[in-house]
């Protein structure tokens, strides 16, 4: 199993995440910028707009940057995910929300322990969920280690896609990527 950037598994982590996102917006905009942003934000912008597809690729143009380690790696992306139909572009933000609510004020770190798989976890250094969120799921899963990547951020597939790529196909050859370390448990610590 591969895990990347797995999200808050605490109030605490959730906390540090919606901090930092606020401390990039306030570096890479205008408060002008900021507040045309919450409005591209917002599920009924999505909902009422002529042009669903504009905003949807509006919404990721601005946010995309606070995510990742460099701007340019996004240049990579091939993909347009506000092409779908019409439709669906309209609900996406609407959609991600009820799925984010749905989960609640979920931890699944406590029923880790029984997972026995090997897990590869991977994490961008410069992405906004803190570090320590994929240091308790790595400490969680017994036979999980951690990979950093450094000069990447919340998509390190696409910003350092040989080093990702490469750890991927090292893991399911059976064997961890060489700089994936184990992070100790609890229960290890003491």
């Amino acid at each position: 199993m591969i895990l990347h950037s797995p999200g808050p598994p605490s109030s605490v982590l959730r906390s540090e995440f919606d901090d930092e996102l606020q401390r990039r917006l306030r570096r890479l905009y205008t408060e002008e910028e900021i507040k045309r942003l919450s409005a591209v934000v917002n599920i009924e912008s999505w909902l009422k707009s002529p042009d669903p597809r504009a905003i949807c690729r509006e919404f990721y143009k601005t946010l995309l940057p606070v995510y990742v380690a460099n701007v340019e790696s996004m240049k990579q992306f091939k993909g347009d995910v506000c092409a779908g139909p019409e439709d669906a572009v309209r609900n996406h933000r609407l959609v991600m929300d009820r799925i984010g609510r749905s989960l609640g004020n979920y931890n699944l770190i406590p029923s880790l322990s029984v997972v026995k798989a090997p897990v590869l976890v991977i994490h961008g250094i410069a992405d906004p969920i803190p570090i320590a969120a994929s240091e308790a799921w790595a400490s969680a899963l017994p036979n999980a280690r951690l990979l950093i990547i450094n000069g990447a951020g919340h998509i390190p597939q696409a910003e350092q896609p040989e080093i990702f790529f490469k750890a991927v196909e090292t893991f399911l050859q059976g064997d961890f990527p060489p700089d994936a370390k184990k992070i100790p448990t609890s229960t290890e610590k003491n």
